[in-house]
C-alpha cells in the first residue's frame, strides 16, 4: 500500500504572505510520510514559482496562469481542472487554503460528495484566521460557515477559534481540529539571538488595512521626541505605501521611521533589532510573532481576539496593548525602549514560548489528523 495523497489547494503558492509560509512548512514536514501536492488555481510558474523553500519530493501543479480573476469566475473557471487534477492524482485529502479556497473549491467538494463513491476524496478547510475577529463581516462568516459545514474536517488554529465555531457556526466539535503553526527551524539554526542592545524596532507585513500601518506614524510621533537615537524599520508592500509615506513626512518622521520595502530575507533582518511590532486589526495564530521568537526578540502587539495572546505573556515576555489604544501602546513600547535590562529579562523568557510552538511538537499532529481521515 503506497503512502496517503494529500493535496493542499490554494490561489497561488507564489503570493508573498502568512498562509504560504505555513503550506511549505507543512508540505515539507509531511513530504517523507505522504506523497505531497501543491495545487495552484493560477500563478507565475516561470517568473517566480513558490515565494517559500519547497522539498523536491513536493509536487507542485498550477491549474491555470496568470492572477486570479473575480471570485465568482474563479469558482466556474476552477471547478474541472480542479476536480478532475484530484480524480487524476487520486488525491486522498485535499486541504483548502483559507476562505477564498473554502467558497472556490465548494462545487468540487459538493460534487465529490455527491458522485465520488465510497473512495471520494476527503476536504479539509483550513482557516488561517479568526472567526470571532471576522463576525461582523456576514459575507466572510457566510464562507466559513458554507466551507466548514461541506468540508469533512475544518482546521483552526487556536482553541478559542474552535470554541467559536462550535458557539457561532454550531459546528460539531468532531468536525474541528485544533493545529496552531509552528516555527520553522530552518530560520534560525544556529540559535542566532536578538541584539537586545541595539536601538531599533522593526515591523513587518503587508501594507494592507488589516495590518494597521497606519497606526505606526501615531505611535512613533508619540515615542520619538524622547528616543532621538532609535529608528523604525517597516518590511513590505501594498495599497497602503502612499498613505504611509504621507503620515511619515507629515508628522516629520524621515529620520526615524523607514519603509524599508519588501525582502526575501526577513530571517536575516530580526538579529539587528531589539524590538518586534504588531499592529494589526485581526490575527488567527500571526507568523510574525513566531519568527520573531525563534531569535528571541520581544515583541509589542494589541490583544486582538486571537493569535498575539496565544504568544505573548504580557508583562512577562512582551507587551499586549488594549485594542486600540497608540497611547497605551506608545507607553508600553517606551517602557521597553527604556530599560535593556527589561529587554534581555522578556528576551530570556521567549525559550519557553519556543519550545511550546516547536516543530516537533506540532507536525505530529498533522500526521496523525491526516492518517486517520485519509486511512
Amino acid at each position: 500500500m503506497g503512502k496517503p495523497r494529500i493535496a493542499f489547494a490554494i490561489w497561488d503558492i507564489g503570493n508573498v504572505g502568512g498562509a504560504q509560509r505555513v503550506i511549505g512548512l507543512v508540505a515539507n514536514a509531511l513530504c517523507a510520510d505522504f506523497e505531497v501536492h501543491i495545487v495552484n488555481l493560477y500563478g507565475y510558474p516561470e517568473k517566480r514559482g513558490p515565494s517559500i523553500p519547497i522539498d523536491p519530493r513536493v509536487t507542485v501543479s498550477y491549474l491555470g496562469k496568470g492572477t486570479m480573476p473575480r471570485l465568482r469566475k474563479t469558482i466556474v473557471q476552477s471547478f474541472n481542472p480542479l476536480r478532475k487534477y484530484l480524480k487524476q492524482n487520486q488525491i486522498d485529502v485535499c486541504l483548502l487554503q483559507t476562505t477564498d479556497m473554502g467558497i472556490i473549491a465548494a462545487p468540487v467538494v459538493l460534487w465529490s460528495r455527491l458522485f465520488g463513491g465510497r473512495n471520494r476524496c476527503k476536504f479539509v478547510f483550513h482557516d488561517h484566521g479568526a472567526l470571532a475577529a471576522q463576525l461582523s463581516q456576514k459575507d466572510i462568516t457566510t464562507i466559513r460557515k458554507i466551507s466548514a459545514r461541506l468540508c469533512d474536517r475544518t482546521v483552526v488554529l487556536t482553541k478559542r477559534s474552535a470554541a467559536d465555531y462550535q458557539k457561532f457556526l454550531k459546528m460539531p466539535r468532531r468536525k474541528l481540529a485544533v493545529i496552531t503553526n509552528w516555527i520553522d527551524p530552518e530560520i534560525n539554526p544556529e540559535d542566532v539571538q536578538a541584539d537586545i542592545s541595539a536601538k531599533r524596532i522593526i515591523w513587518a507585513g503587508r501594507l494592507s488595512a488589516e495590518k494597521g500601518p497606519l497606526r505606526i506614524p501615531e505611535i512613533a510621533k508619540e515615542i520619538f521626541p524622547n528616543f532621538p537615537d532609535w529608528q523604525w524599520d517597516i518590511f513590505g508592500d501594498g495599497a497602503e505605501r502612499e498613505a504611509l509615506e504621507k503620515k511619515i513626512r507629515e508628522y516629520g518622521l524621515e529620520n526615524q521611521v523607514f519603509l524599508r520595502g519588501k525582502t526575501a530575507h526577513l530571517y536575516e533582518e530580526f538579529p539587528k533589532y531589539s524590538i518586534g511590532t504588531l499592529t494589526s486589526d485581526m490575527e488567527g495564530m500571526p507568523m510574525f510573532l513566531l519568527e520573531a521568537t525563534a531569535f528571541s526578540l520581544p515583541c509589542v502587539s494589541f490583544d486582538v481576539v486571537t493569535g498575539p495572546n496565544e504568544i505573548i505573556a504580557d508583562g512577562q515576555d512582551g507587551f499586549l496593548v488594549k485594542p486600540f489604544d497608540t497611547h497605551l501602546y506608545a507607553r508600553n513600547l517606551q517602557h521597553l525602549m527604556a530599560s535593556q535590562e527589561l529587554r534581555e529579562e522578556f528576551s530570556k523568557r521567549q525559550r519557553l514560548v519556543k519550545e511550546k510552538f516547536s516543530m516537533q511538537k506540532i507536525a505530529p499532529l498533522w500526521r496523525r489528523f491526516l492518517s486517520e481521515l485519509a486511512g
